[in-house]
Parts: structure tokens; C-alpha cells; sequence
């Protein structure tokens, strides 16, 4: 018998994609590369320094782990600092559901 549920946030609870967006694109201004929505939505769950190098790759630029892992730790910082991330319309109720089912 199932008694919990477990939901990740980003981008199952809220919609994040904008808000990360917005964070490549402050930490890319400054280098050699423009942030790529693409790059970021095909490597959803790995390491943020894993989805830069790719990003940058796109746009024809090589970069260090060095150098990504930088970049990602300044878009974090901008991440952290400006998300206004929604929660998805639905969730409200399938908390209640969840509720209803007396899962956790």
C-alpha cells in the first residue's frame, strides 16, 4: 500500500524553466557565449556545470570544467536571488487528493 508522494520542484511543483532562463542569460552575458534554452532542456538533471559546457558548445565556444563550473556557480547565485517561480494551477489539487488518500 503506497503512503507517500514524493514531488521534485523544479518543474514538477512550479514552473522554474523562465526563472533559470533568465540566470543563464545574466551569467552568459559576460562570456563568449549566449545562454541556449535547447542546451538547458535536454540536460535537465545533471550537474548545472554539465549543462554550460554543452550550451557554450552550441554556440561554438569550448570551455573547461573550470570555467563552466564558474559560470554555473554565478547563475546560481542569480537563480537563488531573482526566482519567482509559480506553482503549477493543478497541484493544489492533488494535494488534496494526496490528502484525501491519507498519503504524506
Amino acid at each position: 500500500m503506497k503512503k507517500a508522494v514524493l514531488l521534485d520542484f523544479d518543474g514538477v511543483i512550479a514552473e522554474t524553466l523562465p526563472s533559470h532562463m533568465y540566470a543563464w542569460q545574466q551569467a552568459c552575458r559576460d562570456e563568449k557565449f549566449d545562454s541556449h534554452e535547447m542546451s538547458v532542456r535536454l540536460n535537465e538533471g545533471r550537474k548545472v556545470w554539465q549543462i554550460c559546457v554543452p550550451m557554450a558548445k552550441f554556440r561554438g565556444v569550448e570551455i573547461s570544467r573550470e570555467q563552466a563550473e564558474r559560470i554555473s556557480s554565478y547563475k546560481n547565485q542569480i537563480f537563488r536571488s531573482t526566482n519567482r517561480a509559480q506553482v503549477y494551477a493543478q497541484i493544489p489539487d492533488l494535494l488534496k487528493l494526496a490528502k484525501a488518500n491519507k498519503l504524506k
